[in-house]
């Protein structure tokens, strides 16, 4: 007994013997479990009074949470919430103030603190300032009519359905004296083509003729010397053609069949009148590779 008191009494070791010694002060375990605070935020999206999706066009605009650095107030943080098709919502928000923007579909928020004030000024159409409550759900809706519109049409390559991973794109450009420089762009896949398309007397099966698409855009400021365009992309990432489109906010621009044209380029090498791969072959050396 005598041994245990003398070890009680080195510092960190008390409290272990105090408890061994007296049952009575025996302290229950430390839980394990840490709760931290959050809420969630629910956006609900219309267009023409009714759910984006009912236009044919979405999969395009998502949602984004703007705030200043904390400690900082030098600068803003953005963070990426999700795509929105007519609503959605996102759990697992840090509590306090935010501005909550929607992106994409030529819609480019750019933010800025007043230092001095301390506040965050955004420069887009689509935006509104909230607070998320620990254990609740902050609701939140926009009407995105005033600021896009729809460009439809239908997509050819070759006069054939594009193949699979091809996409269409429309497009902010800035119009020079030496061309257009594309600013922003808002993509979406054409839907592949059948694994077999004969053509018969009947005309191409279901799925084999053109691509249709439809795509939300906001109207470029012509003032400002932006227009927008409309361009396909091959499955490889090449921009095979463009065409100028007129995007009116509220309305759908049909551009009718846009097809590209495109042709192959075939590469033959010789080396001592042999093909490169024969001597290659003598010389035990790996097959030389030519990127386009």
């Amino acid at each position: 007994m005598k041994r245990l008191q003398l070890v009680c009494l080195l510092g960190f070791l008390t409290v272990a013997c105090r408890d061994v010694a007296d049952p009575t002060l025996r302290r229950p375990p430390l839980s394990a479990v840490i709760d931290a605070a959050a809420g969630a935020l629910e956006v609900t999206l219309t267009y023409n009074g009714g759910p984006p999706s009912a236009s044919g066009a979405g999969d395009q605009l998502k949602a984004e949470l703007v705030a200043p650095i904390p400690a900082t107030n030098q600068g803003v943080e953005f963070s990426g919430l999700g795509l929105i098709n007519d609503d959605a919502t996102f759990t697992d928000i840090r509590p306090g103030s935010y501005i909550v923007v929607i992106d994409g579909a030529l819609l480019q928020p750019r933010a800025r603190v007043v230092p001095t004030l301390g506040v965050v000024v955004l420069d887009d159409p689509l935006q509104a300032t909230i607070i998320i409550t620990a254990g609740a759900t902050t609701a939140q809706s926009f009407d995105i009519t005033p600021v896009v519109g729809i460009v439809t049409g239908t997509a050819t390559i070759n006069g054939q359905h594009p193949a699979a991973g091809s996409r269409v794109c429309v497009n902010t450009v800035h119009v020079g004296l030496g061309g257009s420089d594309v600013k922003e762009s808002s993509c979406a896949e054409l839907t592949p083509p059948p694994e077999v398309c004969t053509i018969t007397s009947e005309g191409p099966p279901p799925g084999c003729g053109p691509a249709p698409f439809a795509l939300f855009a906001a109207p470029a400021d012509g003032l400002s010397g932006l227009g927008n365009t409309v361009s396909i992309v091959s499955a490889a990432g090449h921009t095979l053609g463009s065409t100028a489109v007129r995007i009116v906010a509220g309305q759908t621009t049909d551009i009718g069949t846009f097809d590209v044209g495109t042709g192959a380029l075939a590469i033959a090498l010789t080396y001592n009148g042999a093909t490169p791969s024969a001597t290659v072959e003598l010389s035990h050396r790996s097959s030389p590779k030519i990127s386009a």
